[in-house]
C-alpha cells in the first residue's frame, strides 16, 4: 500500500511537474511570440529609417557636390544702347545687351538666362534663353528685344525695374537689374 501511494503521489508530483512546464513553456512560447513580433517591427521601422537615411545622404552628397562644383557664371553686362523705339504702330520695343561669363573652372551645362519684369513671375513679356554649354572662362554676348504696347508701357512700364538673372536647375547665379525709365 505504501507503495501504492508513493507512486500515486510520484505520479501526482510528475503530472504537476509536466502540467507546470506545459503552462511554463506555454508562457514562454507566447513571449518568444511577442518578442519575434517585436523584432520585426523593429526591423520594419529600421529599414524606413534606413531609406530616409539614405535619401538624406543623397540630398548631402548632392549639396557637397554642388560646393565642390561651385560655379561662378556672373552676369558681366545688362544694358540698352538705344532705349525704347517706335517698332511699327502701337508697340514699342527696347533692345538688351546681355553678357554671362564662366569665371569658374568648370563647363556648365544647362543654363537658363531670364529677363523680366521685378517682381512678375509669369508675364507673357519675359525672355528666356537656355544656354546648353558654357565653357571655363568664356563669355557669350547676345542680344534680346522687349517688345511691349504703348497701353503697357504708358501703363507704368517703364517705370518697373527690369531683372535679368542666370540659373542653374532653380539655384540663380547672379541677378542683375536695369531702369528703362532712364530713356525716356
Amino acid at each position: 500500500m505504501k507503495m501504492k501511494s508513493l507512486v500515486v503521489f510520484l505520479i501526482a508530483v510528475l503530472s504537476l511537474s509536466v502540467a507546470g512546464w506545459l503552462v511554463t513553456n506555454n508562457d514562454l512560447q507566447q513571449q518568444i511570440n511577442e518578442l519575434q513580433e517585436q523584432n520585426a517591427e523593429l526591423q520594419g521601422q529600421n529599414r524606413d529609417l534606413q531609406g530616409k537615411n539614405d535619401e538624406l545622404q543623397e540630398q548631402l552628397n548632392l549639396l557637397q557636390k554642388r560646393l565642390d562644383f561651385n560655379p561662378r557664371v556672373l552676369i558681366t553686362n545688362f544694358s540698352s544702347q538705344y532705349g525704347w523705339q517706335n517698332v511699327v504702330g502701337m508697340t514699342i520695343a527696347m533692345t538688351f545687351n546681355v553678357s554671362v561669363q564662366n569665371f569658374g573652372i568648370s563647363d556648365i551645362e544647362g543654363l537658363t538666362v531670364e529677363i523680366k519684369r521685378l517682381n512678375i513671375d509669369e508675364d507673357p513679356h519675359n525672355i528666356t534663353r537656355k544656354l546648353d554649354v558654357l565653357h571655363a572662362g568664356e563669355t557669350i554676348e547676345f542680344r534680346e528685344i522687349f517688345v511691349i504696347g504703348w497701353d503697357l508701357y504708358f501703363g507704368g512700364f517703364h517705370y518697373r525695374s527690369l531683372e535679368a538673372s542666370v540659373k542653374l536647375g532653380e539655384v540663380i547665379l547672379d541677378v542683375r537689374y536695369f531702369m528703362p525709365h532712364q530713356y525716356l
